[in-house]
């Protein structure tokens, strides 16, 4: 677990809270990225494969071809911090479970992370498991970024970031084509 008094995250690498996931990003391409730029964008490390496309002036892909991700071009080199909408957390690598909650964890949209399922090491108050379908747990991460204050309720931004959080989860879920679990084959060719 992560000490937020000295800007540690919550989490651990492969867990499902921010110090799992939540990573610098270094870029440096004098002449191109501005000297001491910063951007706080949601990104991705699969945005790199469009980015490099785009950048080598690949074609866009042909109709029907979806390749995740997002151009970054913008954010490295115009400073915008727009970046992804919303970013999915998922438990388990691979497609087999992907809408059950356990495996489609979390969803942060802008500064708002949304919990369906709470892995370990969660702050005070908070069971682990899957949390009730109308309760999920809620995070402000511009005021909170080490997890350790879950939103009431009650709060008047809670229910506007479930809703968001919700309908970016639906949406998502909807790109994805269930597929049998290849791990669990072993090593049965």
């Amino acid at each position: 677990m992560a000490n937020t008094l000295h800007g540690w995250q919550r989490g651990y690498k492969g867990s499902i809270w921010e110090g799992g996931y939540r990573e610098p990003g270094i870029a440096w391409w004098p002449g191109k990225i501005k000297a001491g730029s910063r951007s706080e964008a949601l990104v991705a490390t699969y945005d790199l494969f469009p980015t490099v496309l785009a950048l080598a002036g690949a074609p866009p892909p042909p109709p029907g071809l979806v390749i995740d991700g997002i151009d970054l071009s913008a954010v490295l080199f115009d400073g915008d911090t727009t970046g992804h909408k919303c970013i999915t957390f998922y438990k388990y690598p691979h497609a087999a479970t992907s809408a059950d909650p356990i495996n489609l964890a979390a969803m942060r949209c802008g500064d708002y992370k949304v919990y369906w399922y709470v892995d370990g090491g969660p702050p005070p108050g908070i069971k682990p498991g899957v949390q009730p379908k109308d309760k999920p747990v809620v995070f402000n991460l511009a005021t909170d970024w080490g997890e350790d204050r879950p939103l009431s309720s009650t709060d008047p931004s809670y229910a506007p970031a479930v809703k968001a959080a919700q309908a970016a989860r639906i949406a998502h879920l909807a790109t994805i084509e269930i597929v049998p679990d290849q791990n669990a084959r072993g090593n049965d060719p």
